[in-house]
């Protein structure tokens, strides 16, 4: 998963590079956990795509590979809000609960707790883990995920303070079947850094994201954020801590929220780096991980 403040950081650590340019981005990441289901779901991502910067525009696509031993969680958009992508694959706010033939027994389960959102009632406190069919649990296998695309224009870019205007989309080819969830989803997020000095920056985003329903299930349309501290180690590393959830997308359950830390390299045309976390709830994994990577074409 890739952060928009790496961009800033490679300022920091770099000279400016030309107003155009075409970067290689990817990641491989792995996530698991049970979620609100009896056993565990783990899931192996590796996306890849492009970036082309041209100035206050950045235009962004890549496409995911799943490796995963369950139907039961689909990803439903690119990794934690404000995070740009490529991502790592169902991290909090990156992945629903649910998949394949799974959706009308996750709707069955579901407690009775409103709206969910933070603080919502948890399904597996009143009803314990939601039972699935053994089907579900289908040994690792491989699936091309739903393409992404995205344009950010950063409509304010201060030395001290800037903010960037994000658009997302998640164009429906896995079907249901596979992990994806056979519809369209659409997103729009708010991204801002604050310099706190030298070498550290505060950065906030706010995302918002239409799910397509599912088969026997509707989903609730997220709003998340991410707040996180980056801060420049040397001319060569840069590191950040971030908090990162959102409201509930299923009805009755718990909002996904997680934290997280991670390592960047700065090398010239290219960066690379390592992150991971922790989700503190059940609609999140119980741990995630992930390498990045830009290269400047």
């Amino acid at each position: 998963m890739r952060h928009p403040l790496l961009a800033l950081l490679a300022c920091l650590a770099a000279a400016p590079v030309a107003a155009q340019r075409l970067s290689y981005e990817g990641s491989l990441g792995v996530s698991s956990g049970s979620y609100i289901f009896p056993d565990r779901t783990t899931t192996y991502g590796l996306i890849s795509g492009l970036a082309l910067n041209t100035g206050a525009l950045t235009l962004r696509a890549a496409i995911p590979v799943w490796l995963q031993n369950s139907t039961l969680i689909a990803a439903s958009a690119p990794g934690l809000p404000g995070t740009g992508m490529p991502s790592s694959g169902p991290t909090a706010g990156g992945g629903a609960p649910t998949g394949g033939s799974s959706s009308d027994s996750v709707n069955s389960g579901r407690g009775n707790g409103g709206h969910g959102g933070m603080g919502a009632t948890r399904a597996a406190e009143s009803h314990g883990p939601v039972n699935v069919p053994d089907s579900s649990y289908t040994g690792f296998q491989t699936a091309i995920g739903d393409p992404l695309a995205s344009a950010t224009i950063e409509a304010l870019g201060g030395d001290r303070f800037s903010l960037s205007i994000s658009g997302y989309v998640k164009f429906p080819v896995s079907d249901t079947s596979s992990f994806g969830t056979g519809e369209w989803d659409f997103g729009a997020g708010i991204g801002s850094t604050l310099r706190l000095g030298e070498r550290t920056l505060l950065g906030m985003d706010l995302g918002w994201w239409h799910l397509g329903d599912m088969p026997g299930l509707e989903f609730e349309d997220p709003v998340g954020g991410t707040l996180s501290l980056s801060h420049l180690l040397s001319a060569d590393w840069g590191g950040i801590v971030f908090a990162s959830g959102y409201t509930a997308s299923i009805d009755g359950y718990e909002a996904p929220v997680a934290v997280g830390v991670g390592l960047t390299r700065f090398i010239g045309k290219a960066n690379w780096g390592i992150q991971g976390g922790a989700g503190l709830t059940e609609t999140s994994p119980d741990f995630y991980l992930t390498t990045f990577w830009r290269i400047d074409l």
